[in-house]
């Protein structure tokens, strides 16, 4: 379950997307929603596409992102993404139980546990044809 948004971005052929998206992590049976911030840029000399997230754009990108998330339908998005994240918690006592222990940095594997099979669920591959 992806859904894509779309702003321009600072350059031509360039976007911000907001990836709206419920996760399935083992055991837990309610889906968590979340939202990832990307900037997607096609590099003019290659045609190469670059996905940045948080941790690789510059601090003109992040600023440019920043003021993105003060737009109304952005804002509108990211409150509707916390309130069903919220009634997911008060629904599902268990990713609630799990959330809480990731938030802490307590979440453990079992022993008789693989790391394959602590893993999320996989997800299937999506794609999403920007916003003209």
């Amino acid at each position: 379950n992806i859904e894509c948004y779309t702003k321009p971005g600072m350059e031509e052929n360039s976007y911000v997307v907001f990836a709206k998206y419920e996760i399935k992590f083992k055991n837990i049976e309610t889906l968590a929603p979340g939202i990832d911030v990307l900037y997607v840029m096609r590099d003019k000399e290659t045609s190469l596409v670059y996905i940045h997230n948080g941790a690789t754009a510059n601090a003109d990108i992040k600023s440019y992102i920043e003021t993105l998330q003060m737009e109304q339908d952005v804002v509108d998005l990211f409150n509707q993404v916390n309130t069903a994240f919220q009634q997911a918690l008060e629904a599902d006592a268990g990713l609630n139980e799990f959330y809480t222990a990731l938030t802490k940095g307590t979440v453990t594997v079992p022993p008789e546990t693989s790391a394959e099979e602590a893993t999320a669920a996989p997800v299937e591959e999506a794609t999403a044809a920007p916003a003209q």
